[in-house]
């Protein structure tokens, strides 16, 4: 499963529920980077905000939607 990380505004918005969306080119690069391929649909992977788990995820294209949210 990708590991993708996330800055503290968007840790944040995943533990409330919230749907990130990557649009920006640096962002997509990210997801790239994490090993996640914006053309297979629904993609799992980890979300991760300094070391620490923040969400079981789901991306799809650019958006990233929580699946599971961890309060570790």
């Amino acid at each position: 499963i990708p590991a993708l990380a996330v800055n503290q505004r968007e840790a944040a918005w995943l533990k409330q529920g919230q749907t990130l969306t990557f649009m920006a080119r640096p962002d997509v690069e990210r997801l790239t980077r994490a090993g996640i391929d914006l053309t297979a649909g629904d993609s799992p992977a980890l979300a991760f905000y300094e070391g620490r788990p923040v969400a079981i995820v789901n991306v799809n294209g650019p958006q990233v939607h929580p699946q599971r949210v961890l309060n570790l």
